[in-house]
């Protein structure tokens, strides 16, 4: 679960990173194409974003929402995320070290499906993100300037407001579908004091959200019935979502 949380928050950072830096142009429309476009690249799926929305002199942009359908065989949508939203210093946008006041991602929601031969949405897409990135289409996350300087990002705050996991077994007998509560979780000085790559910094936030994932699951006694109820049935896919 970590890869493909990395690989949705390193879609929409990278989106608007590639927006901010350039600064030229129809920023909207090119960033809203941007993700879309790599994005279901990446994921082997739609990727689609309602509007984008950067406003170069006050320095925010926003994202509304981002969806990842699943793969091919499971109805609905793996992930939405309701709104992004960055804050970021514009005096540092000419700089190396590009300072990011704030990044609040509002409503994200995973969604977790398990088929009757085991397989789920989630490792589908994963293996889809490993072709492509074995492939040369991940790139190395970084972005360059107009001198080709690499940029770097330091995040003073990184929220991720109130959220959902959803783990629908059903189709292997599960009674109902699993549903985990996240609570706001919130980040600090989020690459240090000289700042990190877009993919460092996408690395760093779905580690630690993972993280906080299981903690969650594990304090509400989700993950143990999950695991109990589920496991047999689905085998590594359930250890997936909870690992």
């Amino acid at each position: 679960m970590k890869r493909v949380l990395f690989a949705i928050l390193i879609i929409a950072v990278l989106g608007i990173g590639y927006g901010v830096y350039r600064l030229t142009g129809s920023l909207d429309s090119l960033v809203k194409v941007a993700i879309e476009k790599y994005g279901s690249e990446a994921t082997g799926t739609q990727v689609e974003v309602a509007g984008v929305d950067i406003g170069v002199r006050e320095g925010r942009a926003t994202v509304t929402g981002l969806v990842v359908g699943n793969p091919e065989g499971f109805d609905g949508d793996a992930f939405t995320l309701g709104e992004i939203t960055v804050d970021i210093d514009p005096g540092s946008v000419a700089r190396e070290l590009v300072v990011v006041d704030r990044i609040t991602i509002a409503a994200p929601a995973v969604t977790f499906i398990v088929h009757q031969d085991g397989k789920s949405n989630l490792d589908a897409i994963r293996r889809n993100l490993d072709a492509a990135s074995g492939s040369g289409g991940g790139g190395n996350g970084s972005v360059d300037d107009a001198s080709g300087t690499t940029k770097r990002i330091r995040i003073q705050r990184f929220v991720f407001a109130e959220g959902r996991i959803t783990a629908d077994a059903t189709a292997v007998g599960a009674e109902e579908p699993v549903e985990v509560r996240m609570p706001t979780m919130e980040m600090t000085n989020v690459g240090g004091a000289d700042g990190a790559t877009p993919d460092e910094i996408a690395r760093i936030v779905a580690t630690a959200y993972s993280k906080r994932v299981a903690e969650v699951a594990a304090k509400e006694g989700l993950a143990a019935a999950a695991k109990k109820g589920l496991l047999d049935k689905a085998g590594d896919a359930v250890k997936e979502l909870f690992d």
